[in-house]
């Protein structure tokens, strides 16, 4: 066996979905169909995660706040990281940050990141963006921004002046390729994303047996369990709108409801693609040795 990411092992990270409001419309959103300005936030799924994750013992814990659009609701937003935040906690707000730089909940988003040293905003780079709107945004956030570039043919153009625009800011970022809704990808050469990964200083890296691996291997590592059989600690999850906890994954695994808590599992699993993340502690029988 040789042991994946054996660092990450009892870390969690936490993906609620806390409205399917959006001022957005992305052709390539996960949620598309879902979305629906009418549905802001489920009170009961609101309150069950509140307590579910103050509940959880205290050790390292990710949660990425999204939608919809989650500055939609500021004021809930803030108020869900205000009673469930302490030590060993960490917040990003995923947002497309498609608002006037002048408006009430822009203003009053920086003053609460002013306030929170543990969280940050992911800013989300969407053709369907104001962009001059989002520039402006990131850069009254510079502090605490990190932005995603999503990579597909034919976004490849303008990622590569999104990149340009962040280097010469320092402004932090991370590329995603774009994949459809049955998990094929709309890059047809990864190649590019390992070229333009190079100068990602956030790169999700991927460990074997304490080794870091090359990069440019990244393709090997998203489809590990469709090559080799693998056991992996199902500790990147998602909490749905309506309350239902999944893993961030193309492996179609249901972990029951938020109301009846959250708990680190692990499964055997095989064929399925890593889609969203190589994040997940694993045992891979089969792979290579290092030299």
């Amino acid at each position: 066996m040789q042991v994946m990411n054996e660092h990450n092992k009892g870390k969690l990270v936490l993906m609620y979905d806390m409205l399917l409001a959006c001022n957005n419309r992305c052709a390539y959103c996960y949620c598309l169909d879902d979305l629906d300005n009418k549905k802001l936030i489920n009170n009961e799924v609101f309150e069950d995660t509140i307590k579910a994750i103050n509940n959880l013992p205290d050790h390292e814990l990710n949660i990425d706040i999204l939608g919809g659009e989650p500055l939609i609701v500021y004021e809930k937003l803030f108020e869900f990281i205000e009673r469930t935040t302490r030590k060993g906690i960490k917040f990003n707000i995923i947002s497309n940050l498609n608002f006037k730089p002048s408006s009430k909940r822009i203003c009053r988003l920086i003053e609460f990141m002013a306030e929170h040293e543990n969280v940050d905003v992911n800013a989300s780079w969407h053709g369907d963006n104001n962009q001059e709107h989002f520039k402006a945004n990131i850069l009254q956030l510079k502090d605490s921004v990190i932005s995603t570039l999503l990579l597909s043919d034919e976004t490849t153009p303008a990622v590569k002046d999104q990149i340009k625009f962040l280097n010469s800011h320092d402004i932090p970022y991370v590329i995603e390729p774009i994949y459809n809704n049955d998990g094929t990808s709309q890059l047809s050469n990864f190649d590019t994303y390992a070229e333009l990964s190079l100068s990602d200083p956030l790169f999700d890296t991927v460990y074997m047996d304490g080794v870091l691996q090359d990069q440019s291997r990244r393709p090997e590592f998203l489809t590990i369990a469709q090559n080799y059989k693998t056991i992996c600690e199902l500790s990147s999850l998602r909490i749905s709108y309506d309350g239902k906890i999944t893993t961030i994954c193309t492996n179609p695994y249901k972990l029951g409801y938020i109301k009846n808590g959250i708990e680190i599992e692990e499964i055997f699993c095989n064929g399925f693609h890593c889609i969203c993340s190589t994040y997940n502690y694993k045992r891979v029988l089969g792979w290579p040795n290092e030299s």
